[in-house]
């Protein structure tokens, strides 16, 4: 660089240093969301293995050996869940259900087609 234009040296050098902390900034925040992610990913994870347990758990309360329906409503004794899902279908034996909440108790239909 020309020694003549100090001013504009230093004013480079000012931008670069400017960039090259926005830059850091940047690095640091994806760094940050990828954590994020893969704690949410992980709690997701955990929360769909919950809902296939109770669901599992649910549809063999109300079924008999062949999967037919004997009861339409279970008490899922839900009440300290930190997680409740309200509305979800299962495949259980080649049998498809939808269970919905009502209250802590799941009404449960076999669900037939592509419904």
């Amino acid at each position: 660089m020309n020694q003549e234009h100090p001013q504009e040296r230093d004013l480079l050098q000012q931008q670069l240093g400017a960039r090259d902390e926005r830059l850091r900034q940047l690095e640091q925040r994806a760094i940050d969301q990828h954590s994020r992610w893969e704690s949410d990913a992980t709690e997701w994870q955990l929360l769909q293995r919950h809902r296939n347990d109770l669901a599992e758990w649910l549809i063999d309360s109300a079924t008999n050996e062949a999967g037919k329906l004997i009861k339409t409503v279970v008490e899922a004794g839900l009440g300290g869940e930190a997680f409740v899902p309200c509305s979800f279908t299962a495949t259980t034996n080649g049998r498809r259900y939808r269970l919905d909440l009502a209250s802590t108790e799941y009404e449960i239909k076999e669900v037939t087609g592509n419904g």
